[in-house]
């Protein structure tokens, strides 16, 4: 989020969980964050935004795959076992996103869409008119 959370304020996701269940609409923090990603949904579309959750959880997945192999190296079975916990989860997350940003990628068919909108509300000449 680009704007300032107050200092006695976590991160949001609670209430805004809340407000989900509760089937309220955002207030606050969440509702800044849905703005946000309605201008990122805007500016790139679902493809884009699956793309940028992929990017991040392998980021994440990398990181604690690192954190993993450094303990090992240094023998602190109990902390490597920590990351590896955490490592298998994001990693098959991140799978899982970009298995989604593929399938968004290959079925995406906006310029179809695009396309036939335009030929069905674009006036017909007469020599466009099927034989009959």
């Amino acid at each position: 989020m680009t704007e300032k959370m107050p200092s006695n304020t976590k991160h949001g996701g609670a209430g805004a969980l809340k407000k989900i269940q509760q089937g309220e609409p955002f207030v606050g923090l969440a509702r800044i964050a849905e703005n946000e990603v309605e201008d990122r949904l805007l500016a790139g579309g679902i493809e884009a935004e699956l793309l940028r959750d992929a990017k991040r959880l392998q980021v994440v997945s990398d990181l604690y795959y690192e954190a993993f192999l450094k303990a090992m190296q240094e023998r602190e079975f109990d902390q490597a076992t920590s990351y590896l916990k955490v490592w298998g989860w994001i990693h098959n997350s991140s799978i899982r996103a970009w298995e989604a940003a593929r399938k968004a990628k290959k079925t995406d068919n906006s310029g179809d869409a695009y396309k036939q909108l335009i030929d069905l509300y674009r006036p017909k000449k007469e020599d466009d008119a099927p034989d009959n």
